[in-house]
């Protein structure tokens, strides 16, 4: 059920995700992981058709079921981004952060274990005026991502705001 929950989900039928889903998470009794992936799928699917307050819902659902891993957090963060809530952004960031054991199971998501953590940091960090902490996690992401040009064009920007502050 989850596979085909996870089809619809990549083929856009949104709703036909979410009931199935949700079906499966009240009959599951499956592994938490694969409990938490199930939440993050609704979290997203939810997003998709607009419905922010639902799809934080799943995230922070996601989050709990398996506090431990990044891509729950991460997820949340990009939603939390998406809404302009910066420092509730940064917090899911550093608590994704935590997870430093690259899990790559079938639910793993490449996204969260590269650039993508740092470049939102960054960017939050930017947002709230601490230009010294948006330098620190830009390098990080032109580390994870040496050839992105939005990237370094990003820390340089941000190492010059520090140079003025």
């Amino acid at each position: 059920m989850l596979f085909r929950s996870r089809e619809l989900f990549h083929h856009g039928r949104w709703d036909e995700a979410i009931h199935e889903l949700e079906r499966y998470l009240n009959m599951s009794n499956a592994p938490i992981p694969e409990r938490a992936f199930a939440m993050r799928l609704l979290g997203k699917s939810y997003l998709n058709k607009n419905d922010f307050k639902k799809s934080h819902k799943w995230f922070l659902k996601a989050t709990e079921e398996e506090s431990g891993r990044r891509e729950g957090w991460i997820d949340l963060a990009k939603l939390l981004f998406h809404q302009n809530d910066f420092v509730a952004c940064i917090d899911a960031i550093r608590n994704g952060l935590k997870d430093k054991n690259i899990n790559t199971d079938w639910i793993y998501d490449n996204d969260c274990w590269g650039a993508t953590p740092y470049d939102l940091a960054a960017q939050c960090f930017f947002h709230t005026n601490d230009f010294d902490q948006a330098a620190k996690f830009g390098l990080k992401a032109v580390k994870m991502d040496s050839n992105n040009k939005r990237l370094k064009d990003n820390l340089k920007f941000y190492k010059s705001l520090c140079i003025k502050s």
